[in-house]
């Protein structure tokens, strides 16, 4: 392992101890000093990150991460390693992991294509510029660079388009509050009380697959600290996987919901009947059900989540709202209010105050 530097007007100096100390090489560039102590290749970024995501051992950032506490998917990082191996290394490769400054970077990210030539999203994008920081974060763990260039790039903006939400008059002929009502447009015990659930908390699909029994009271307020795993098949006792969110979910269910729950079986009302329940196979019959008694298919289960913020807005303070949601910050893409209900929401804020 080696380090170049060089400072205005000086020759390039290299040092081999991490850069405690340095002495000069008489070059002018780094290349020439490459080329004269016929260094290794070891300082390429392509060299450097071979396997990086999928190798184990004690110098991998994979066993760093376990390291600290976090989770670790197999599944994550292989989509990392794929960002790296076929957006980042074709044009980074071979090149000397201190020698990659921040405005190419920049102007590679603006220009950034798929190896098929399509555009990516900037969202995407945002997400091989993460891999990119990951590799220099790692690379001056191991002294290689003294500072991370993929960091002093700013993420692009992410503009997310607007799910379509449905109204509360919707969410009434999908899921009525009368029982056998209810009954006809889900059919099944367990998928009926899942989608009742969802209703009620807003809860994400994987936290409401890890219910169980004992995380609902009597009064009907829930409170959770696990979420199925749809890539494993297994409870894992955490919410979200950013670690940005709250570490555990509230919420309150129906009467409806609870006589649901009661003629259920198992700790785990869901997981206890795992062959039955699948997230992609319950977002299916959801757009089914919509297109039967709404007429289209533009709505997915998750669009519930939206719907169950939507209607809070207007009711509760926002402490409340991101309390019942999971968010550490207000997340204002939720709030699906259509013009007639923010006209409504003020007729009725004004009428208060006037009385």
């Amino acid at each position: 392992m080696y380090r170049l530097t060089q400072r205005k007007g000086r020759c390039v100096q290299i040092s081999y101890d991490g850069g405690r100390t340095w002495e000069t090489t008489g070059c002018h560039t780094k290349e020439e000093a490459r080329a004269k102590l016929k260094l290794g290749k070891i300082n390429t970024l392509e060299d450097y990150t071979k396997e990086f995501f999928l190798r184990t051992d004690e110098d991998s950032i994979r066993y760093r991460m376990i390291s600290r506490g976090k989770t670790v998917y197999d599944f994550n990082m292989t989509k990392n390693q794929y960002r790296l191996d076929n957006c980042i290394i074709p044009v980074f490769g071979k090149r000397v992991l201190s020698d990659i400054k921040a405005n190419e970077i920049e102007g590679w990210l603006f220009r950034l294509k798929s190896p098929k030539g399509e555009k990516y999203t900037n969202q995407t994008k945002n997400a091989i510029l993460y891999v990119f920081r990951m590799v220099f974060d790692n690379a001056m763990i191991d002294g290689l660079v003294d500072t991370n260039e993929a960091r002093k790039v700013k993420a692009l903006k992410v503009v997310h388009a607007k799910r379509p939400t449905p109204t509360q008059e919707e969410i009434n002929i999908l899921m009525p509050m009368d029982d056998e009502m209810f009954k006809k447009t889900f059919k099944n015990l367990y998928v009926r009380t899942y989608f009742a659930i969802f209703r009620d908390t807003g809860f994400r699909p994987s936290e409401i697959l890890a219910l169980r029994r004992s995380d609902i009271r009597e009064d009907g307020t829930v409170y959770t600290e696990y979420m199925f795993d749809s890539k494993t098949k297994t409870i894992e006792h955490r919410i979200k996987t950013t670690g940005k969110g709250k570490d555990y979910k509230i919420g309150r269910l129906s009467e409806q919901s609870m006589r649901f729950v009661s003629q259920t079986e198992g700790e785990y009302i869901f997981f206890d009947n795992k062959d039955k329940f699948d997230i992609m196979t319950l977002n299916r019959r959801f757009k089914t059900v919509c297109k039967k008694y709404l007429g289209h298919k533009r709505y997915t289960q998750y669009s519930l989540r939206h719907a169950f913020m939507t209607n809070l807005i207007s009711k509760y303070p926002k402490e409340l709202i991101m309390e019942l949601m999971g968010h550490t910050q207000w997340e204002s893409c939720y709030d699906d209010r259509t013009p007639e209900m923010i006209i409504d929401n003020l007729r009725k804020a004004l009428s208060q105050n006037q009385a």
